[in-house]
């Protein structure tokens, strides 16, 4: 099982790692990652850049500033993890809809990551398209895998398929799934996640032992270098004066919502680990179907409270205000009234944000930690400086929209939302 970091041995201290572990074994590795392009792709492409034999990115966008970064970074590290040479690299332009091209791709390839989503959290994009891309699109992966004889398949769920409307405190993997549309905290993008969820569970109940196998992993929100949806779009929303007053209840006050947040390569290395593991799983498919909640160290907090280090950095003040909930909800549901009136699409506010600042979203990670053996590869001081710095370096990302990892969506203060690429 890997073993733990101390404290002050993180990646950069020289010292051997988890990860020199998990290299040993996935060093032949062809991997595709569906949605390389995007946020969480480009960190994941980063780290398995020192790991594996070849990556195959398959996405709708080309390859960002960010993913280019990240592998370079990883140049510098790479004796430290691995004596294998740098893995080969290529990039396959296609749709998650598209059957034939992502046959085409993963072709040759012995393990597949798929983390492309349509994320619509503020529910402005077509209901029939979010569910094409969520669910078809993961069956479409779940088939491709399935013609080109892949049998390791890791896919990218979310926390929110568990996230009711309702304090949901220290869930565990245990928890059911909203029980329709109106009762999930993120709405359309969450069902649509939960349903892909189901597909892939059916799929590991009633396969022959010819099957892919597969593990299911759900995040937490996740922070870290080029991170536009906590970070960057909060900064830029508050020099543009969108975010004057603060949603919810102030600290210290009974209904003060929090919400977990984990550094981006820890999330990554949970997706590595779950990849080493079907491996090791072969000959018993104990694992298979699987679902893993994923987190790391870092302290449950408000939205607004974990951002203050990076709003301060950039030279501005978090505004001091709190207004309720139902002064928020109220005044969110004006908005969009009138933006559907107007025939409008960017919303200042919506009320599915204004739920997810005021609803407490926590989880238990036991599961992975016993299972997979998953310990955070950094920790919360060493994930916090890096970002810092990351975006010391890069001021022009302090705002949605501009380059360095330009495949998040917009964050949870509001406006438009809508992308099919990588999560």
């Amino acid at each position: 099982m890997p073993r733990h970091l101390c404290a002050d041995e993180g990646m950069d201290g020289g010292q051997p790692s988890q990860l020199a572990e998990v290299a040993a074994g996935l060093q032949k590795e062809v991997v595709c990652v569906i949605g390389g392009c995007g946020y969480l792709g480009s960190h994941l492409v980063g780290m398995l850049h020192g790991v594996v034999r070849e990556i195959r990115v398959y996405d709708v966008a080309p390859p960002t500033a960010l993913l280019f970064e990240q592998m370079q970074m990883d140049e510098g590290r790479r004796e430290k993890v691995s004596s294998s040479p740098p893995a080969k690299f290529s990039y396959v332009r296609g749709d998650i809809l598209d059957m034939e091209a992502l046959c085409r791709a993963l072709e040759g390839c012995t393990s597949c990551i798929h983390c492309a989503a349509m994320i619509d959290v503020h529910g402005d994009m077509p209901a029939s398209r979010v569910r094409e891309v969520n669910v078809q699109g993961t069956r479409n992966v779940l088939e491709a895998c399935e013609r080109a004889s892949i049998p390791h398949l890791v896919y990218t769920s979310t926390v929110e398929v568990i996230n009711g409307l309702h304090q949901n405190v220290e869930m565990t993997e245990d928890a059911p799934y909203p029980p329709s549309l109106r009762h999930f905290l993120y709405k359309r993008y969450a069902q649509t996640k939960a349903d892909a969820e189901r597909l892939l569970r059916r799929h590991a109940q009633t396969s022959d032992g010819r099957r892919v196998r597969i593990i299911i992993l759900r995040p937490v929100a996740f922070y870290g270098e080029g991170d536009k949806l906590h970070i960057g779009d909060l900064i830029h929303s508050i020099r543009r004066r969108i975010v004057t007053v603060l949603i919810g209840a102030p600290p210290g006050h009974p209904k003060h919502a929090l919400m977990d947040f984990a550094y981006v390569k820890n999330i990554c290395f949970g997706h590595l680990l779950a990849l080493h593991a079907l491996k090791q799983d072969d000959s018993n498919g104990r694992l298979d179907g699987e679902v893993f909640l994923l987190s790391d160290d870092t302290p449950a907090q408000s939205f607004f409270e974990f951002n203050r280090p990076f709003v301060e950095q950039a030279g501005y003040t978090l505004p001091s205000v709190y207004l309720p909930w139902w002064i928020c909800y109220l005044f969110a549901l004006l908005a969009e009234l009138w933006a559907l009136l107007v025939g409008r699409m960017f919303v200042p506010l919506t009320t599915i944000a204004v739920d997810a600042l005021c609803y407490t979203q926590t989880i238990k990670w036991d599961k992975a930690r016993h299972v997979l053996g998953y310990r955070p590869l950094y920790t919360v001081a060493e994930g916090m400086d890096r970002t810092l710095k990351w975006f010391a370096k890069h001021p022009e990302c302090n705002s949605f929209g501009t380059s360095g990892g330009d495949q998040q969506q917009r964050g949870r203060g509001g406006g438009r939302v809508g992308r099919k690429k990588g999560l």
